[in-house]
């Protein structure tokens, strides 16, 4: 999708993540899958957040409302079900 912002996924060591995720506002915890947006990792947010989000806010940042590609989280069955 042209225009949009990449996001990146990671999982791992989360300790310098100290604001929570902005979507359930639960604390990041080691292990857990993450997803960001723009070259510093800005705006981490739960992954199954942002999946859920996008449900109802495709391609929206929920920090910033910058427009991000949720393309790659969204499977065919969650495109279809976001389209009914």
């Amino acid at each position: 999708m042209s225009g949009l912002a990449a996001i990146h996924s990671f999982s791992g060591n989360l300790s310098n993540l100290e604001d929570p995720c902005v979507v359930c506002r639960n604390a990041f915890e080691e292990g857990e899958r993450v997803v960001v947006h723009g070259d510093d990792n800005l705006h981490p947010v739960h992954s199954d957040c942002l999946k859920s989000w996008a449900k109802v806010k495709p391609n929206d940042c929920p920090t910033c409302r910058a427009g991000i590609d949720t393309s790659s989280l969204m499977t065919r069955a969650d495109k279809v079900e976001r389209v009914l």
